[in-house]
């Protein structure tokens, strides 16, 4: 990533990380897909975009959300 993040893009991030630790608790469970997809579309700004292909498609995370929602 060249260019500073914006707060609204940390904040995302910082809100997505704490859910993914919420949900793995103190014992490290696995995360729900929806804590996933969150993660995701917030990870996204800072994505290697060589890395990409190894994880969840943001078009998919994206469609997780909705059907949370």
């Amino acid at each position: 990533m060249s260019e500073k993040p914006s707060e609204a893009q940390v904040a995302a991030l910082v809100e997505a990380m704490d859910q993914l630790l919420d949900d793995m608790g103190p014992n490290g469970q696995s995360v729900c897909l929806a804590a996933k997809a969150q993660a995701r579309i917030a990870f996204d700004p800072f994505l290697d975009p060589e890395c990409v292909e190894f994880i969840m498609p943001l078009e998919q995370a994206k469609r997780v959300i909705l059907e949370c929602e």
